[in-house]
Parts: structure tokens; sequence; C-alpha cells
């Protein structure tokens, strides 16, 4: 009778790729493979061959495993992809070399024939390589769906990569994509052939965009109450106590939303091209028009951005009308407060220092008294 391994109480102490002993990678593929209906398939010439081609690499071992589970014919197909190893894979070669081999034989597999598998291909795998944290199917299908990208598109596709991908649930919507390992990222991105391969540029300047439209699609009252939190005229009066930050948590916010808040300034500032008309257009929009939203949430997650940067990259000229920077200077002036009330001085200075600088030019052209004690006051909160 085969022997039955608990494979679930199995643990190595060792990275997936490395120099391992070949005993370990045996231990993990007989017991990975006691798990499946098919294991009486594979021969033990079969088998021991899958172990010496191995050669310690427990990554090629696992990710060989995800494949054939969901082929026509598990041991034929490894038999196909041993022999391919014997054909492709010198003694020369590195470990990388020999995983991007099997990642280009997976993919090969695929329905390219098919235009929309295609499509679907370049958007989702884009999507999974160019993120720069992964995101579940649903807060993907969420972020990407300007781009007609549902859920079951989604799935559907993760359900062909699933070898590339690391345990991926088709029961649990909430739990993140990931790609199997960092080689598989750099294999997409840069060495495979078409139509495998990823541009990052193109998908990265795909995210300015979606993120930007998630912001502004989501970051509304009604779907974020607390908002509106820094607003009213107790701004000032030095008098007046500050309003505390509510405190987000990642869990309170949609999922692609948060992601948009918290990476959408990384994306941008990843382009090595100049933005278009339609990324500027929007990004004026969230930060020119009314940057109080962005701002809040921002400070509510424990976070910064350098609102004053990406107003400049939106509208790079000219100095603003005093009605816009005294409503301007009101939103800095108001979340620093906030902020030096939460004790985060280190936050609040960019924003004290931004007000100063719009009220500047408007100083020597005969103020009102009422526009004086503003200056004054920025002038304060920067000095204390």
């Amino acid at each position: 009778m085969r022997p039955r391994y608990n494979y679930s109480a199995i643990t190595f102490l060792h990275p997936l790729v490395g120099d391992t002993s070949q005993a370990d990678v045996k231990i993990f593929i007989v017991a990975r493979l006691s798990t499946t209906d098919y294991h009486t398939t594979i021969s033990p010439e079969l088998l021991e061959a899958f172990i010496t081609k191995s050669e310690g690499l427990f990554l090629w071992a696992e990710t060989v495993l995800n494949h054939i589970d969901n082929t026509f014919n598990h041991a034929a197909e490894l038999a196909d992809i041993i022999a391919g190893a014997s054909l492709y894979w010198t003694a020369t070669e590195t470990a990388a070399g020999k995983l991007e081999k099997l990642y280009e034989h997976i993919l090969s597999k695929l329905e390219w024939g098919n235009h929309r598998f295609a499509e679907k291909y370049t958007i989702i795998m884009g999507a999974l390589v160019t993120l720069r944290e992964p995101l579940s199917r649903r807060g993907l299908a969420e972020l990407y769906a300007p781009d007609g990208v549902t859920e079951d598109d989604v799935h559907q596709m993760c359900m062909r990569i699933h070898p590339l991908l690391q345990s991926y649930s088709k029961d649990d919507s909430s739990r993140p994509i990931r790609l199997l390992h960092l080689s598989v990222q750099e294999y997409l991105a840069q060495r495979a052939p078409p139509p495998f391969r990823i541009d990052y540029e193109v998908h990265n300047r795909r995210l300015v965009k979606l993120t930007l439209l998630a912001i502004r699609r989501e970051l509304t009252p009604e779907k974020v109450p607390i908002l509106g939190h820094s607003d009213g005229d107790w701004v000032w009066d030095v008098a007046e106590k500050e309003p505390s930050i509510p405190v987000l948590l990642r869990a309170s916010l949609p999922e692609q939303l948060w992601y948009s808040i918290e990476y959408f300034d990384t994306h941008w500032r990843s382009l090595k091209e100049e933005a278009d008309e339609e990324q500027t257009t929007l990004l004026c929009e969230i930060v020119v028009d009314n940057p109080r939203p962005l701002l809040e949430i921002v400070v509510s997650t424990r976070s910064m951005i350098d609102i004053a940067l990406f107003q400049r990259k939106a509208l790079p000229c000219g100095s603003l009308s005093l009605a816009l920077a005294r409503w301007r200077a009101k939103i800095y002036i108001s979340l620093a407060r906030c902020l030096e009330y939460a004790k985060r001085q280190a936050d609040a200075l960019p924003l004290l220092q931004e007000a100063v600088k719009l009220y500047a030019p408007h100083k020597d052209k005969g103020l009102d008294s009422t526009v004086e004690l503003e200056f004054s006051t920025c002038m304060t909160w920067l000095g204390n």
C-alpha cells in the first residue's frame, strides 16, 4: 500500500528557490502527489525522473505540480515537461532559466487563438504584474471596471493561469491574488516572448488612469462618511479646539479605493513619459478643484501626500487669484492644525509652508484686514 503523508504538516526551513537537498524535495513531491487523485498514474520511474530533474528547486517542483493538476493526461504532461527539460535546460542553466522555460510551457497551453481571451489576458495579467500590492479578484474587477473587466473575467483567467499563482482560491473572492514568485513577474515584464509579454509602462499608465478614476468615483461623502471632518470656520480662531482626525483602517474602505489612495502617486511617479491630457484632467479634478477629500482620507489612513507637487503637475504655471489662494490655504491650515493636534508635526509642516506660499504673492497688494489676519495666522502656525 502506498504510504500517505500529512502534506499540510510538512514545513521547510529554506526558501522555495535555492540550494536544497534532493531528499527534502522528494518528501515534498511525494507528499504533494499523495493529495491528488492521479498519483497512481505516476510510475516510480517517472517520479524518480521528476525528482532528479527538480535539482532541489522547490519552486520548480511546485509549479510543475500545479500545472499538471489541470491537464488531461497528468502523467503524459509530466513526461513531456521532463523531456522538454532534457532538450532545453542544460546543466549550466540557472534555476531562473529553468523556471522561465516552464512558465513559457504553461503559457503556451492557453487559448491564444481566442481574441477575447488574449485581450483579457493582457489586461488581467498586466494588472497582476504591475500592481504594487495584490488585490482580490473582487477588488481587481472593481478597479478595472472602466476597462470592462468583471469579477468572473478575473476568476476565469485565474483558473487558467493558476499554476503561476500562489494558492488561488475559487471560493474566496476576497483573497489577494499573488503571482507565484517574483521570477514570474520578471519573466513576463522583461523576457517573455509575445504574446505572453507584458509591457510594464503601458500597464502602469493604465493604472494611473484607473486609480484616479477610482478616487473620483469612490471618494464621496456618501461612500466615505468621515469626509468633511476638517471643514469649518474654526480654522482661523486660534482659541478653537481642533477636531480629531478619524482613523480609517484598510478594511473600512473599498479595496480599490484604498489601493488607489495608497498608490496613485507611486504609479504617477513611475511614468517614463509625460502624462496625457486625460490623466492630467483627472488629476486636476482631484488635487486642484477639490483637494480636501483626498487630504482628509490620506491623513485618516495615517499617511501623507505631497499635494502641492501634484497640483503643480496638473497646473504647472501661474499664481492663483487671491480668492482661490485663500480657499486652498484654508484647506491646508485646517488639515495642518488637525495634524498638529494629533502630534504629527512632520506631516503638518509642508501644508503650513504651502499655505504661506499661497498668500505671499498678494501680501504687498493692500490686503484687507481679514486677509491680513489669515496671513498672519498662517505665519504664526508655521512659526510654532
